[in-house]
């Protein structure tokens, strides 16, 4: 009995020892701060308007400035590989500019994030999330660089202006995103056939001279209709690029020589009315491009 009766003090013993009875009385816990609980937040708004069928990745390590990448799927469920990078900011609410009631801003960005933003070789958006209202402001941040560049070069403080009719919430966001998205793959494309365009004016203006006036029975030579092809693919990528709706048909025009002459081989009388459309869509093309 009196070994039983150690046996049991020693392990009450080492029990209180290992498994104090009384707990201190302040304690320090790790917290969850307010901006991880926004963040958390600003997440989930999101989340709401990506398409289902879309995957965001989480970017653990986003001190570089991305917070997630979004992999745009296709509507059959294909996979790929089309990637967007997205930052996101947050505030319990977005405060817009008394002066201008439609624009917020966004000043605490460091330049150097925005150079990274601007070189990495996928698009980029900036978020702005409302928190309380759930509105989701979205910037494609190299358009909008693009557009604001002598602010840019100077690698001063550049700050972002958020526009309410880029609101998630109110929007596609399926049709903006893949929209900029587009736009951004295709820039290179884009400022490629403009030079083009732009070097080579005066080869253009040749070919628009030449057929004019001409017999509309005459059938191009394979040479000129090659020419006059080629000049229509970059003319219709650049109006394509810059959204606008003027863009020349080509199978209309084989299937109307089909219809008068028996081929669908362009003759002068197609030409002469290609030519027409390139002389309408030039002044609009060269001016929308200044806004890109």
């Amino acid at each position: 009995m009196q070994n039983c009766a150690i046996l049991i003090l020693t392990k009450v013993f080492i029990y209180s020892k290992v498994y104090p009875m009384e707990y201190p009385k302040s304690m320090k816990y790790p917290k969850r701060t307010l901006d991880h609980v926004k963040e958390t937040e600003s997440y989930k708004i999101l989340n709401n308007y990506i398409p289902s069928q879309w995957m965001l990745r989480d970017v653990t390590e986003r001190d570089y400035g991305i917070d997630l990448y979004v992999e745009i799927i296709e509507d059959n469920g294909d996979v790929t590989g089309k990637l967007a990078s997205i930052q996101v900011k947050s505030s319990s609410k977005i405060d817009y500019l008394k002066k201008n009631p439609d624009t917020a801003m966004h000043y605490d960005i460091d330049i150097s994030t925005t150079n990274f933003w601007y070189n990495i070789p996928v698009p980029v958006f900036l978020i702005y999330v409302d928190i309380n209202s759930q509105d989701a402001l979205i910037i494609s941040v190299k358009d909008y660089i693009r557009k604001n560049f002598s602010d840019f070069i100077s690698q001063g403080s550049f700050n972002y202006a958020f526009n309410k009719s880029s609101n998630l919430r109110s929007l596609n966001a399926e049709n903006i995103i893949l929209s900029e998205y587009n736009k951004e793959i295709n820039r290179k494309n884009f400022e490629y056939y403009l030079l083009d365009l732009f070097s080579n004016y005066d080869h253009l203006f040749e070919v628009l001279s030449y057929h004019q006036h001409r017999d509309a029975f005459y059938e191009l030579e394979i040479n000129e209709a090659l020419r006059l092809q080629s000049w229509i693919t970059k003319i219709n990528f650049l109006t394509q690029y810059l959204n606008m709706d003027n863009t020349i048909n080509l199978k209309e025009f084989l299937d109307d020589a089909k219809e008068k002459f028996g081929k669908r081989n362009l003759h002068e009388l197609q030409a002469a009315s290609i030519v027409k459309m390139f002389i309408n869509i030039l002044p609009e093309l060269f001016n929308n491009a200044k806004l890109y």
